[in-house]
Protein backbone atom coordinates (compact mmCIF):
# COMPACT_ATOMS: atom_id res chain seq x y z
CA UNK A 1 0.00 0.00 0.00
CA UNK A 2 1.21 3.29 -0.62
CA UNK A 3 2.26 6.20 1.65
CA UNK A 4 1.36 9.29 2.49
CA UNK A 5 3.20 12.08 0.60
CA UNK A 6 0.97 15.07 0.89
CA UNK A 7 -1.74 15.83 3.53
CA UNK A 8 -4.43 15.84 1.01
CA UNK A 9 -3.42 12.99 -0.87
CA UNK A 10 -5.21 9.47 -0.07
CA UNK A 11 -2.81 6.34 -0.10
CA UNK A 12 -4.83 3.98 -2.04
CA UNK A 13 -4.25 0.48 -3.30
CA UNK A 14 -2.87 0.50 -6.62
CA UNK A 15 -3.93 -2.94 -7.18
CA UNK A 16 -7.76 -2.66 -5.35
CA UNK A 17 -7.74 0.42 -7.80
CA UNK A 18 -6.71 -1.47 -11.09
CA UNK A 19 -9.11 -4.19 -10.26
CA UNK A 20 -11.87 -1.89 -9.95
CA UNK A 21 -11.44 0.13 -13.33
CA UNK A 22 -11.04 -3.49 -14.84
CA UNK A 23 -14.55 -4.45 -13.13
CA UNK A 24 -16.42 -1.13 -14.37
CA UNK A 25 -16.08 -1.81 -17.66
CA UNK A 26 -13.90 2.23 -18.22
CA UNK A 27 -10.45 2.10 -20.02
CA UNK A 28 -8.29 4.16 -18.32
CA UNK A 29 -8.43 7.28 -21.17
CA UNK A 30 -12.23 7.22 -20.53
CA UNK A 31 -12.12 7.05 -16.48
CA UNK A 32 -9.35 10.17 -16.51
CA UNK A 33 -11.94 12.14 -18.92
CA UNK A 34 -14.98 11.49 -16.00
CA UNK A 35 -12.43 12.48 -13.53
CA UNK A 36 -11.00 15.60 -15.45
CA UNK A 37 -7.24 14.08 -14.65
CA UNK A 38 -4.61 12.73 -17.16
CA UNK A 39 -4.00 9.28 -18.27
CA UNK A 40 -0.56 9.12 -16.69
CA UNK A 41 -2.72 10.32 -13.49
CA UNK A 42 -4.63 6.91 -13.20
CA UNK A 43 -1.45 4.96 -14.42
CA UNK A 44 0.28 6.55 -11.32
CA UNK A 45 -2.21 5.86 -9.01
CA UNK A 46 -2.34 1.83 -10.18
CA UNK A 47 1.35 1.93 -9.87
CA UNK A 48 1.10 3.34 -6.46
CA UNK A 49 4.11 5.76 -7.49
CA UNK A 50 1.37 8.79 -6.61
CA UNK A 51 -1.76 8.92 -4.90
CA UNK A 52 -5.48 10.65 -5.75
CA UNK A 53 -6.12 13.88 -3.45
CA UNK A 54 -9.59 13.89 -1.10
CA UNK A 55 -11.27 14.82 -3.68
CA UNK A 56 -10.26 13.12 -6.59
CA UNK A 57 -10.87 9.98 -4.91
CA UNK A 58 -14.47 10.91 -4.16
CA UNK A 59 -15.33 11.51 -7.22
CA UNK A 60 -13.62 8.39 -8.02
CA UNK A 61 -15.50 6.45 -5.95
CA UNK A 62 -18.60 8.04 -6.82
CA UNK A 63 -17.54 7.27 -10.89
CA UNK A 64 -16.85 3.73 -10.00
CA UNK A 65 -19.78 3.02 -7.65
CA UNK A 66 -17.40 1.72 -5.27
CA UNK A 67 -17.47 2.94 -1.60
CA UNK A 68 -14.14 4.64 -0.96
CA UNK A 69 -12.78 2.36 1.94
CA UNK A 70 -12.78 -0.45 -0.88
CA UNK A 71 -9.85 1.40 -1.92
CA UNK A 72 -7.69 1.12 1.57
CA UNK A 73 -8.26 -2.64 1.27
CA UNK A 74 -5.09 -4.16 1.02
CA UNK A 75 -6.28 -6.72 -1.67
CA UNK A 76 -9.20 -6.41 -4.13
CA UNK A 77 -12.85 -8.77 -3.49
CA UNK A 78 -12.37 -12.13 -4.37
CA UNK A 79 -15.89 -12.20 -6.02
CA UNK A 80 -15.41 -10.84 -10.14
CA UNK A 81 -17.89 -10.10 -12.81
CA UNK A 82 -17.49 -13.69 -14.31
CA UNK A 83 -15.83 -13.50 -17.83
CA UNK A 84 -19.22 -14.98 -19.78
CA UNK A 85 -20.74 -11.42 -18.36
CA UNK A 86 -18.34 -9.18 -20.27
CA UNK A 87 -19.15 -9.24 -23.67
CA UNK A 88 -22.19 -10.09 -26.01
CA UNK A 89 -23.18 -11.81 -29.32
CA UNK A 90 -24.63 -9.40 -31.31
CA UNK A 91 -25.88 -9.00 -34.84
CA UNK A 92 -22.75 -6.83 -35.82
CA UNK A 93 -20.68 -9.57 -33.69
CA UNK A 94 -18.92 -10.11 -30.31
CA UNK A 95 -18.31 -7.15 -27.96
CA UNK A 96 -17.52 -6.16 -24.62
CA UNK A 97 -19.94 -4.77 -22.71
CA UNK A 98 -19.80 -0.92 -21.26
CA UNK A 99 -19.57 0.37 -17.54
CA UNK A 100 -23.38 0.97 -17.44
CA UNK A 101 -24.05 -2.74 -18.18
CA UNK A 102 -21.66 -4.28 -15.88
CA UNK A 103 -22.80 -2.21 -13.32
CA UNK A 104 -26.37 -4.13 -14.00
CA UNK A 105 -24.55 -7.57 -13.45
CA UNK A 106 -23.34 -5.89 -10.02
CA UNK A 107 -26.51 -5.29 -9.29
CA UNK A 108 -28.33 -8.57 -9.85
CA UNK A 109 -25.14 -10.19 -8.10
CA UNK A 110 -25.60 -7.87 -5.00
CA UNK A 111 -29.34 -8.73 -5.22
CA UNK A 112 -28.84 -12.40 -5.61
CA UNK A 113 -26.39 -12.79 -2.95
CA UNK A 114 -28.33 -11.05 -0.43
CA UNK A 115 -31.21 -13.35 -1.15
CA UNK A 116 -29.00 -16.72 -0.87
CA UNK A 117 -28.13 -15.37 2.88
CA UNK A 118 -31.18 -15.36 3.94
CA UNK A 119 -32.40 -18.82 2.42
CA UNK A 120 -29.12 -20.40 3.52
CA UNK A 121 -29.62 -18.91 7.48
CA UNK A 122 -33.50 -19.62 6.97
CA UNK A 123 -32.34 -23.48 6.02
CA UNK A 124 -34.78 -22.92 2.85
CA UNK A 125 -34.16 -25.90 -0.22
CA UNK A 126 -34.55 -24.53 -3.78
CA UNK A 127 -35.74 -27.32 -6.16
CA UNK A 128 -32.95 -27.30 -8.96
CA UNK A 129 -33.95 -26.01 -12.74
CA UNK A 130 -34.53 -29.98 -14.58
CA UNK A 131 -31.20 -30.23 -16.41
CA UNK A 132 -31.07 -30.09 -20.24
CA UNK A 133 -28.44 -30.29 -23.04
CA UNK A 134 -27.81 -28.76 -26.45
CA UNK A 135 -28.33 -32.38 -27.72
CA UNK A 136 -31.86 -32.11 -26.66
CA UNK A 137 -34.18 -31.10 -29.53
CA UNK A 138 -35.37 -27.25 -28.07
CA UNK A 139 -39.20 -28.34 -28.68
CA UNK A 140 -39.09 -31.10 -26.33
CA UNK A 141 -37.16 -29.13 -23.63
CA UNK A 142 -39.08 -26.76 -24.08
CA UNK A 143 -42.63 -28.48 -23.47
CA UNK A 144 -40.49 -29.76 -20.14
CA UNK A 145 -39.35 -26.71 -18.66
CA UNK A 146 -42.88 -25.12 -19.51
CA UNK A 147 -44.74 -27.73 -17.20
CA UNK A 148 -42.35 -27.99 -14.74
CA UNK A 149 -41.97 -24.15 -13.79
CA UNK A 150 -45.93 -23.89 -14.44
CA UNK A 151 -46.82 -26.28 -11.49
CA UNK A 152 -50.03 -27.79 -12.64
CA UNK A 153 -50.74 -25.28 -15.46
CA UNK A 154 -49.21 -25.45 -18.60
CA UNK A 155 -51.61 -24.79 -21.11
CA UNK A 156 -52.44 -20.99 -19.83
CA UNK A 157 -51.06 -18.27 -21.61
CA UNK A 158 -49.53 -15.43 -19.14
CA UNK A 159 -48.17 -12.22 -19.54
CA UNK A 160 -44.70 -11.12 -17.94
CA UNK A 161 -45.73 -10.23 -14.68
CA UNK A 162 -47.94 -13.29 -14.33
CA UNK A 163 -44.94 -15.12 -15.53
CA UNK A 164 -42.65 -13.65 -12.75
CA UNK A 165 -45.02 -14.84 -10.34
CA UNK A 166 -45.03 -18.44 -11.25
CA UNK A 167 -40.93 -18.42 -11.20
CA UNK A 168 -41.13 -16.79 -8.18
CA UNK A 169 -43.06 -19.84 -6.81
CA UNK A 170 -40.36 -21.91 -7.91
CA UNK A 171 -37.91 -19.95 -6.22
CA UNK A 172 -36.11 -18.61 -8.95
CA UNK A 173 -35.56 -14.78 -8.73
CA UNK A 174 -36.60 -12.50 -11.22
CA UNK A 175 -35.22 -9.48 -11.56
CA UNK A 176 -36.08 -6.35 -13.91
CA UNK A 177 -33.08 -3.72 -14.19
CA UNK A 178 -32.29 -1.03 -15.81
CA UNK A 179 -29.49 0.01 -18.20
CA UNK A 180 -28.42 3.31 -18.82
CA UNK A 181 -29.14 4.29 -22.56
CA UNK A 182 -25.67 5.49 -24.91
CA UNK A 183 -23.34 4.84 -22.37
CA UNK A 184 -21.38 1.34 -23.61
CA UNK A 185 -18.79 1.50 -26.42
CA UNK A 186 -20.96 0.49 -29.67
CA UNK A 187 -24.82 0.03 -28.03
CA UNK A 188 -26.04 2.79 -30.23
CA UNK A 189 -28.01 6.17 -28.80
CA UNK A 190 -30.89 5.05 -27.30
CA UNK A 191 -30.57 1.30 -26.53
CA UNK A 192 -28.31 -1.19 -24.10
CA UNK A 193 -26.52 -3.81 -26.15
CA UNK A 194 -28.18 -6.54 -23.88
CA UNK A 195 -32.09 -8.05 -23.17
CA UNK A 196 -31.11 -10.34 -20.10
CA UNK A 197 -28.82 -12.64 -18.42
CA UNK A 198 -29.27 -15.89 -15.54
CA UNK A 199 -27.02 -16.32 -12.66
CA UNK A 200 -26.33 -19.85 -11.24
CA UNK A 201 -27.03 -20.76 -7.92
CA UNK A 202 -28.08 -23.47 -5.96
CA UNK A 203 -30.11 -21.65 -3.43
CA UNK A 204 -30.94 -18.33 -5.20
CA UNK A 205 -30.95 -18.79 -9.02
CA UNK A 206 -31.99 -15.61 -10.38
CA UNK A 207 -32.67 -14.50 -14.01
CA UNK A 208 -32.32 -10.70 -14.81
CA UNK A 209 -34.49 -8.83 -17.70
CA UNK A 210 -33.38 -5.67 -18.74
CA UNK A 211 -36.02 -2.89 -18.47
CA UNK A 212 -36.03 -1.43 -21.85
CA UNK A 213 -37.39 -4.74 -23.32
CA UNK A 214 -41.17 -4.30 -23.91
CA UNK A 215 -43.20 -6.01 -21.81
CA UNK A 216 -44.53 -8.88 -24.72
CA UNK A 217 -40.79 -9.50 -25.04
CA UNK A 218 -39.96 -9.76 -21.55
CA UNK A 219 -41.16 -13.54 -21.11
CA UNK A 220 -39.34 -14.47 -24.46
CA UNK A 221 -36.54 -13.25 -22.49
CA UNK A 222 -37.49 -15.04 -18.81
CA UNK A 223 -37.77 -18.45 -20.80
CA UNK A 224 -34.30 -17.99 -22.83
CA UNK A 225 -32.60 -17.30 -19.90
CA UNK A 226 -34.34 -19.90 -18.26
CA UNK A 227 -32.96 -22.97 -21.06
CA UNK A 228 -29.55 -21.34 -19.85
CA UNK A 229 -30.14 -22.29 -16.20
CA UNK A 230 -31.21 -25.93 -17.41
CA UNK A 231 -27.88 -26.32 -19.00
CA UNK A 232 -26.21 -24.82 -16.27
CA UNK A 233 -24.15 -22.50 -19.12
CA UNK A 234 -24.87 -18.70 -18.70
CA UNK A 235 -23.55 -15.50 -19.96
CA UNK A 236 -25.10 -11.86 -20.96
CA UNK A 237 -27.33 -12.42 -23.59
CA UNK A 238 -27.79 -9.84 -26.52
CA UNK A 239 -31.39 -9.30 -28.37
CA UNK A 240 -32.10 -12.52 -30.69
CA UNK A 241 -31.10 -11.45 -34.42
CA UNK A 242 -33.34 -13.45 -37.20
CA UNK A 243 -31.40 -14.72 -40.55
CA UNK A 244 -33.79 -14.82 -43.77
CA UNK A 245 -31.35 -16.39 -45.30
CA UNK A 246 -30.84 -19.05 -42.64
CA UNK A 247 -34.51 -19.08 -40.65
CA UNK A 248 -33.79 -21.42 -39.04
CA UNK A 249 -31.38 -20.06 -36.98
CA UNK A 250 -29.50 -16.36 -35.85
CA UNK A 251 -26.27 -15.32 -36.67
CA UNK A 252 -25.32 -15.98 -32.46
CA UNK A 253 -23.60 -18.93 -31.59
CA UNK A 254 -25.42 -22.28 -31.48
CA UNK A 255 -26.40 -21.59 -27.42
CA UNK A 256 -28.17 -18.48 -27.72
CA UNK A 257 -29.78 -20.07 -31.09
CA UNK A 258 -30.83 -22.73 -28.92
CA UNK A 259 -31.89 -21.25 -26.13
CA UNK A 260 -34.43 -18.56 -28.20
CA UNK A 261 -35.85 -21.94 -29.62
CA UNK A 262 -36.78 -23.67 -26.76
CA UNK A 263 -37.95 -19.99 -25.34
CA UNK A 264 -39.92 -19.84 -28.75
CA UNK A 265 -41.51 -23.76 -28.12
CA UNK A 266 -42.45 -23.08 -24.72
CA UNK A 267 -44.69 -19.79 -25.11
CA UNK A 268 -45.84 -21.39 -28.67
CA UNK A 269 -46.44 -25.11 -28.61
CA UNK A 270 -46.74 -25.97 -32.16
CA UNK A 271 -49.72 -28.08 -32.19
CA UNK A 272 -51.72 -25.06 -30.24
CA UNK A 273 -49.98 -22.80 -32.70
CA UNK A 274 -51.19 -24.79 -35.63
CA UNK A 275 -54.85 -24.34 -34.06
CA UNK A 276 -54.77 -20.50 -34.54
CA UNK A 277 -53.74 -20.12 -37.30
CA UNK A 278 -55.96 -22.35 -39.01
CA UNK A 279 -55.94 -21.91 -43.21
CA UNK A 280 -55.60 -18.24 -42.48
CA UNK A 281 -52.90 -16.52 -45.17
CA UNK A 282 -49.83 -15.61 -43.14
CA UNK A 283 -49.62 -11.86 -43.57
CA UNK A 284 -49.09 -9.31 -40.46
CA UNK A 285 -52.55 -9.82 -39.73
CA UNK A 286 -52.00 -13.18 -37.98
CA UNK A 287 -48.50 -12.25 -36.69
CA UNK A 288 -50.88 -9.82 -34.83
CA UNK A 289 -53.37 -12.46 -33.66
CA UNK A 290 -50.42 -15.16 -33.13
CA UNK A 291 -48.97 -12.43 -30.64
CA UNK A 292 -51.69 -11.28 -29.13
CA UNK A 293 -52.89 -14.87 -28.23
CA UNK A 294 -49.56 -16.06 -26.77
CA UNK A 295 -48.95 -12.94 -25.69
CA UNK A 296 -45.37 -12.63 -27.35
CA UNK A 297 -44.12 -9.83 -29.24
CA UNK A 298 -44.62 -9.49 -32.90
CA UNK A 299 -41.44 -10.45 -33.67
CA UNK A 300 -41.14 -13.43 -31.79
CA UNK A 301 -44.26 -14.16 -33.79
CA UNK A 302 -43.30 -14.03 -37.00
CA UNK A 303 -40.09 -16.54 -35.92
CA UNK A 304 -42.62 -19.49 -34.98
CA UNK A 305 -44.54 -19.00 -37.93
CA UNK A 306 -41.24 -19.25 -39.85
CA UNK A 307 -39.64 -21.86 -37.79
CA UNK A 308 -42.53 -23.99 -38.13
CA UNK A 309 -42.90 -23.75 -41.86
CA UNK A 310 -46.67 -22.10 -41.87
CA UNK A 311 -45.08 -18.46 -43.25
CA UNK A 312 -42.26 -17.45 -45.67
CA UNK A 313 -38.77 -16.26 -44.55
CA UNK A 314 -39.84 -13.08 -46.08
CA UNK A 315 -42.62 -12.30 -43.54
CA UNK A 316 -40.26 -11.29 -40.69
CA UNK A 317 -39.38 -8.82 -42.74
CA UNK A 318 -42.50 -7.35 -43.07
CA UNK A 319 -43.07 -7.64 -39.67
CA UNK A 320 -39.57 -5.14 -39.39
CA UNK A 321 -41.20 -2.35 -41.91
CA UNK A 322 -44.13 -2.28 -40.53
CA UNK A 323 -43.00 -2.29 -36.67
CA UNK A 324 -39.53 -0.60 -36.47
CA UNK A 325 -37.84 -2.16 -33.23
CA UNK A 326 -37.71 1.25 -31.56
CA UNK A 327 -41.46 2.66 -32.64
CA UNK A 328 -43.67 0.29 -33.16
CA UNK A 329 -42.95 -1.75 -30.92
CA UNK A 330 -42.28 0.32 -28.18
CA UNK A 331 -45.19 0.80 -25.76
CA UNK A 332 -46.87 5.11 -25.72
CA UNK A 333 -45.40 6.83 -23.29
CA UNK A 334 -48.24 7.66 -20.25
CA UNK A 335 -48.45 10.45 -17.61
CA UNK A 336 -49.16 9.59 -14.17
CA UNK A 337 -47.00 10.03 -10.88
CA UNK A 338 -43.78 9.35 -10.71
CA UNK A 339 -42.65 6.16 -8.82
CA UNK A 340 -41.71 6.32 -5.33
CA UNK A 341 -38.28 4.64 -4.31
CA UNK A 342 -40.18 1.79 -1.97
CA UNK A 343 -42.38 1.17 -5.35
CA UNK A 344 -38.99 0.88 -7.83
CA UNK A 345 -37.31 -1.25 -5.30
CA UNK A 346 -40.47 -3.55 -5.91
CA UNK A 347 -40.15 -3.21 -9.26
CA UNK A 348 -36.96 -3.85 -9.68
CA UNK A 349 -36.33 -6.95 -7.20
CA UNK A 350 -39.57 -8.33 -7.50
CA UNK A 351 -42.16 -9.07 -4.62
CA UNK A 352 -40.35 -12.59 -4.11
CA UNK A 353 -37.24 -10.79 -3.15
CA UNK A 354 -37.99 -7.94 -1.37
CA UNK A 355 -40.83 -10.20 0.96
CA UNK A 356 -37.92 -12.38 1.59
CA UNK A 357 -35.73 -9.76 3.28
CA UNK A 358 -38.72 -8.26 4.91
CA UNK A 359 -39.73 -10.82 6.55
CA UNK A 360 -36.12 -11.75 7.91
CA UNK A 361 -36.53 -8.40 9.77
CA UNK A 362 -39.92 -9.15 10.81
CA UNK A 363 -38.94 -12.77 12.00
CA UNK A 364 -35.77 -10.56 13.75
CA UNK A 365 -32.71 -13.03 11.91
CA UNK A 366 -31.86 -9.88 10.41
CA UNK A 367 -31.53 -6.22 12.20
CA UNK A 368 -33.50 -3.06 10.58
CA UNK A 369 -29.93 -0.89 9.42
CA UNK A 370 -29.11 -4.21 7.22
CA UNK A 371 -32.25 -4.69 5.46
CA UNK A 372 -32.66 -0.70 5.16
CA UNK A 373 -28.76 -0.35 3.74
CA UNK A 374 -29.99 -3.71 1.83
CA UNK A 375 -32.64 -2.13 -0.01
CA UNK A 376 -31.67 1.23 0.45
CA UNK A 377 -35.11 2.85 1.93
CA UNK A 378 -36.03 4.39 4.53
CA UNK A 379 -37.85 3.24 7.87
CA UNK A 380 -41.19 4.43 6.43
CA UNK A 381 -40.45 3.91 3.23
CA UNK A 382 -39.74 -0.38 4.50
CA UNK A 383 -43.88 -0.15 5.59
CA UNK A 384 -44.29 1.31 2.10
CA UNK A 385 -42.91 -1.40 0.21
CA UNK A 386 -44.45 -3.83 2.00
CA UNK A 387 -48.28 -2.33 1.63
CA UNK A 388 -47.11 -2.44 -2.52
CA UNK A 389 -46.58 -6.31 -1.66
CA UNK A 390 -49.77 -6.78 -0.50
CA UNK A 391 -51.38 -5.72 -3.99
CA UNK A 392 -51.11 -9.27 -5.62
CA UNK A 393 -48.84 -8.99 -8.80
Amino acid sequence: MATRTRTNEEPITGEVLAWAIDESGFSASDLAERLKVSPDSIEAWTSESASPTVGQLTRLADVLKRPRALFFAPHPPKDRIASEYRHVNTDEGRRGLGSEELLTIRRAKRVQSIVKQIRADSGVSVEPVPIHTLDEPPEVVGRELRDWISLGQPDRHLSFTEWRAVFAARQILVLVLSVRFGTSPNAGPTRPSIRGFALLDPLAPAITVISSEIQVARSFTLFHELAHLSLGKVHACGPPVFNADKPDRTNHVSMETWCDRVAEHALMPTPELKRVVGARKPDLALVETVGRHFKVSRRAAAVALIHRSLAAPALYDEVEARWPLLDGDKPKGGGGKPRSRARIRVDEWGHSAVETVLNAFEHRTVSEAKVRRWLKLSGPELDEARSHLEIVP
